[in-house]
């Protein structure tokens, strides 16, 4: 997919995934230097997308009141509200590339409080808890503890008016399947341009829950995709399934990864400009933080396109070279593109194709060096 010198096609299993999300205990392996570097960033935060799948925009494919079978637009409204209300137990299977990778999960919600717990059944040992406040990270190998401020998370973005109207994706409802043993409807979103990622859902007709997702290429080839083996919706869940109880862990180490607050930025408070982005994204927002493995701030710019999230990282000083080569990168879904602007340095990070990241990385524009 990526074929010049700068460029690694490297994939990550399941394992790594939360190996980037819970610290550098166990950190992934990845042969990639360009994304082990952008790893070091809060970048690549998919714990959420183990079971979370992309956003949705919605195209003008999509069903009407008048159609005969059911409507796409409220099958994804349904399965947004599903994935985090339901109550549900179960086992689902995580393939990237080559990699299969398997997980339990429990979700729970009382009405209030979102909470959850996933444990990795192969591979090394990982459990991953959630609530609105707080993941815990447990990694009972090397007895570790690893605790970081949890990040509200919409499995989904809203679905509005402005999206099911975006010129940039065609929504359809593509028949019937059957999943873990339950029916569903199969709904597919196709990007209009190379710069966006196609998807396919498989959403339960009793419950609207998410039992299949499949991220495509141009291609229509699977890059990614998450699928429950088995299932379960009970009434209640008991607190016991889904609490941490990370102290009963005698002798385990405790880590706590530290809150990056926004520092006072330059005169220029706009620093980061693009002069020609990928037809439909725009900037949400822009900050500039101190990071520990630097001597300057960085400027994080989040650009979306209603369905994608894209980042943009700006280091205000040169990184070594050997560690930071310039180009194209890839791990699994996520493609990374970096290159040298004046004394700065760009790394641009998202689920999206490789040129979409190509094409926002060179129009990239600084206002001043800090």
């Amino acid at each position: 997919m990526i074929g010049f010198k700068n460029s690694v096609n490297n994939s990550t299993s399941t394992n790594d995934v939360l190996a980037e999300k819970c610290g550098s205990n166990g950190a992934p392996r990845m042969k990639s230097v360009a994304v082990k570097r952008v790893s070091k960033l809060p970048v690549v935060c998919v714990l959420a997308s183990l079971l979370a799948v992309p956003g949705i925009s919605v195209g003008s494919e999509s069903g009407s009141a008048s159609d005969a079978g059911p409507d796409a637009v409220e099958l994804l409204n349904g399965m947004a509200a599903s994935l985090k209300t339901l109550n549900y137990r179960g086992t689902f299977v995580h393939i990237t590339d080559e990699n299969i990778e398997t997980m339990r999960i429990v979700h729970a919600r009382d009405g209030i409080t979102e909470r959850e717990k996933m444990v990795s059944l192969n591979g090394e040992a990982r459990e991953v808890y959630r609530n609105d406040k707080l993941v815990t990270c447990i990694w009972p190998g090397s007895q570790s503890v690893i605790l970081s401020k949890s990040k509200p998370r919409d499995l989904l973005p809203k679905i509005d008016n402005a999206l099911i109207e975006s010129p940039f994706y065609t929504f359809t409802v593509d028949g019937d399947d059957r999943v873990a043993g339950h029916d569903t409807y199969v709904v597919d979103v196709k990007p209009v341009d190379q710069y966006r990622y196609g998807y396919r859902f498989w959403v339960g007709k009793d419950n609207s829950m998410l039992f299949r997702s499949v991220l495509l290429d141009s291609d229509g080839r699977s890059i990614e995709q998450v699928m429950f083996t088995d299932i379960e919706f009970p009434e209640s869940i008991a607190d016991a399934e889904v609490e941490a109880d990370a102290e009963s862990r005698g002798g385990y180490s405790w880590f706590e990864k530290p809150d990056l607050k926004a520092v006072k930025a330059p005169a220029e408070v706009d620093m980061v400009g693009f002069s020609a982005l990928p037809e439909g994204y725009t900037e949400v927002s822009e900050s500039y933080r101190p990071m520990p493995m630097n001597d300057s701030p960085i400027s994080h710019v989040i650009l979306t396109d209603g369905m994608a999230s894209v980042s943009v990282y700006i280091e205000y000083t040169m990184p070594d070279a050997a560690s930071s080569p310039k180009g194209a990168s890839r791990m699994g879904a996520m493609n990374a593109y970096s290159r040298e602007l004046d004394s700065s340095f760009v790394t641009v990070v998202g689920e999206v194709p490789v040129a979409t990241v190509k094409s926002i990385a060179d129009s990239v524009t600084l206002a001043a060096n800090p």
